[in-house]
């Protein structure tokens, strides 16, 4: 209204008024529009920050798994290791244990060769032994049938229902 009252330098103020205006409207939005990107980046930058958190809590979490997984698995190669060692030790006792019996078996037969080489010297010794006493009694028989009229055969039948050993 004052510009109409002032002629055409009053239209030339409404003019500049008119854009002062629209500036300080452009201006207000544009402060309105930042303070929105602000308070979206500000959103955005604190959910960053908790994402930077969790994702250094997994980082940790799975550091911290991947320590305890390295003491497991030298806890199982030092397990594998003793299971070695003890399958080793089995092995070698195992081996030894047939060796021991192979040697009783073979000590076993040279017993039973050196009981049947007793057994046919004491077949042998037998047959001395029931020769000699034979021999004996022949010799006192001879002396002896003569006097008293026996004859050979007897003698020797007698001989043999004689056990030699008493």
């Amino acid at each position: 209204m004052e510009a109409a009252r002032a002629g055409d330098a009053g239209a030339g103020f409404a003019v500049v008024a008119d854009e002062v205006r629209n500036l300080a409207r452009r201006a207000a939005q544009a402060a309105q529009d930042t303070t929105q990107l602000l308070a979206g980046t500000s959103t955005r930058v604190e959910a960053g920050v908790e994402l930077v958190k969790v994702t250094n809590a997994a980082f940790e979490e799975a550091a911290d798994k991947a320590q305890k997984t390295a003491v497991l698995l030298k806890e199982i190669a030092n397990a594998s290791k003793e299971q070695s060692t003890g399958i080793g030790q089995v092995s070698k006792a195992v081996f030894d244990l047939d060796k021991v019996t192979q040697q009783n078996a073979a000590d076993a037969d040279q017993a039973a060769h050196i009981a049947e080489d007793m057994e046919d010297q004491s077949t042998h010794l037998n047959r001395d032994v029931a020769s000699l006493v034979r021999l004996v009694r022949g010799a006192v028989s001879d002396r002896e049938t003569a006097a008293l009229g026996t004859s050979d055969s007897t003698l020797e039948k007698s001989a043999e229902e004689t056990p030699l050993l008493e």
